[in-house]
């Protein structure tokens, strides 16, 4: 039982979180976890802070124009998302420190533009 409580701990403060639907043109400024789920939209979302982002196997999907995951901030990361039809699928430019992991892209003119 203790090794649960402290596997839990590690895992970080978006484990603690409560699953959140993601909205179009949403801006994310704290740690956020989405809730599973496949999500159309045009606008995307933007990340303007020092935070993680855990889809949880959350898709994002557009309509073949627009960007699906803007990253203007510092120091962020973001896990486990579908990005899905939209002209560039994630845009970081002119971060430091920025981490993906699992992202699967699919029907993108452009899956990545990171400069």
């Amino acid at each position: 039982m203790y090794l649960a409580v402290l596997v839990c701990m590690l895992a970080g403060s978006v484990a603690a979180q409560q699953c959140v639907q993601p909205t179009n043109g949403q801006r994310i400024t704290t740690d956020t976890l989405f809730c599973e789920g496949t999500y159309s939209f045009s606008s995307g979302i933007t990340i303007e802070a020092d935070v993680v982002l855990e889809c949880a196997g959350a898709t994002l999907r557009g309509s073949g124009t627009g960007t699906g995951i803007t990253v203007v901030g510092d120091n962020v990361q973001v896990r486990n998302c579908g990005i899905q039809n939209y002209a560039t699928g994630l845009s970081v430019q002119g971060v430091q420190g920025f981490v993906e992991a699992d992202l699967i892209f699919s029907g993108n003119v452009r899956d990545r533009s990171i400069t």
